[in-house]
């Protein structure tokens, strides 16, 4: 996975949250149930979880001052 595939799934569960919030609302104020929103609630945390996991997939986390093998060592340069 990229980071660029990483973030875009995050903004999108910022999208479906944004979305499931207005439904919600939407149905309270017009009497209506809040079940099928509730359900969209629900999808939208599980994308925010997934999309939270995709961008802690992609972190490397190595002791201080340790050496850290790649393929491709200048995807870690980080400015340095």
């Amino acid at each position: 996975m990229t980071g660029s595939a990483a973030d875009s799934m995050a903004e999108s569960a910022v999208a479906q949250t944004r979305d499931a919030s207005f439904h919600a609302i939407t149905a309270e104020l017009q009497g209506q149930s809040i079940g099928p929103a509730e359900a969209l609630q629900d999808a939208a945390r599980r994308s925010t979880l997934l999309a939270g996991e995709a961008r802690s997939s992609l972190l490397v986390n190595a002791p201080k001052d340790a050496v850290v093998l790649s393929k491709h060592p200048e995807a870690f340069t980080f400015g340095f």
